[in-house]
């Protein structure tokens, strides 16, 4: 696999450095997203289980967090060929 492609210009803080995609293969582009939002939800069921254990609400409160922060990549990867026909 070909390294990527840095642009000095555009600088490290801006996240414009990577030009190449993630994989070259068709298709996987979905498994990332993908496995990052059941990651999010298997958070919820270990924060569910936590809260029963410990009685107090703060596993489940940081499991949800993680999990709707693991959702945003699925959420960009269907809004990206909407944005694209725009």
């Amino acid at each position: 696999m070909p390294r990527p492609v840095l642009d000095a210009a555009a600088g490290w803080h801006t996240g414009a450095i990577m030009k190449q995609p993630m994989s070259e293969k068709p298709g996987s582009s979905l498994v990332r997203p993908l496995r990052l939002y059941l990651i999010g939800h298997g958070a919820l069921l270990v924060g569910a289980w936590a809260m029963d254990v410990s009685g107090s609400m703060l596993p489940m409160a940081l499991a949800a967090s993680a999990s709707l922060l693991l959702t945003v990549p699925l959420v960009r990867h269907f809004l990206q060929p909407a944005a694209s026909r725009r």
